[in-house]
């Protein structure tokens, strides 16, 4: 079977094509800013950037933007259970609107109900259902090296697990899906202190497929 980390990198490689397929070859303002921020950075001359860029296509490939910035974890992680479950089995959930989902308190709500206390909580990224009609609620990341960003990473999915861990219904099951070099297994070891059997897990993609779902009869939506 193929795993969660083969599919990230063919999007990673798709995204970074597609990046560079897009990146205009007459440098536009936004390029332009960039490579001018980074020329103050690094003290190097603007003008000879900007010929570099003109006539190089291994300078131009510089500035790709990094698939990283572009939520491409997510999208490798919806193609991964499409794979193997089909189109249908796995919903991306909006996260840029007062519709988006939250779990606080061990509840699911909407934005609009937790404004107040977002910081103590984040938003659920994805939701599947089984034929029981129970629904699974899934937060994902992924996070490699090492540093203050990636600790605020494991900080984020620590306060999803704290808020899940109070929820009694099950009819709600909440999964936090971590992956990457990032979780190691002491980070693993940390986060599985949350769990709570039935309700609450921690997995990474693959063994999400191999020690839960493969239990479940997954609803396929794209069926109906």
């Amino acid at each position: 079977m193929i795993t969660y980390e083969e599919v990230y990198f063919l999007e990673s490689m798709k995204s970074v094509h597609e990046n560079f397929d897009n990146l205009p070859l007459t440098m536009d303002d936004r390029v332009k800013e960039r490579i001018t921020n980074w020329c103050k950075k690094f003290d190097f001359p603007l003008s000879l950037a900007i010929y570099n860029y003109s006539i190089y296509e291994g300078f131009r490939f510089f500035w790709v933007i990094d698939p990283k910035k572009q939520d491409v974890a997510q999208i490798a992680f919806k193609n991964f259970i499409t794979m193997i479950y089909g189109d249908g089995s796995i919903e991306q959930l909006d996260s840029s609107n007062n519709t988006s989902k939250y779990c606080f308190g061990g509840a699911v709500l909407d934005k609009s109900v937790v404004k107040n206390v977002e910081s103590e909580t984040k938003t659920i990224d994805f939701k599947m259902t089984d034929l029981t009609g129970r629904n699974i609620w899934i937060y994902h990341k992924r996070t490699s090296g090492n540093g203050g960003a990636q600790d605020n990473q494991f900080a984020d999915v620590i306060s999803f697990l704290k808020q899940a861990s109070k929820s009694r219904d099950p009819m709600n099951v909440f999964i936090a899906v971590v992956d990457g070099t990032y979780y190691t297994k002491n980070k693993m070891l940390k986060l599985n202190h949350y769990q709570n059997d039935g309700l609450v897990y921690v997995y990474n993609s693959d063994t999400f497929v191999e020690e839960f779902l493969s239990k479940c009869m997954v609803k396929n939506i794209a069926s109906e």
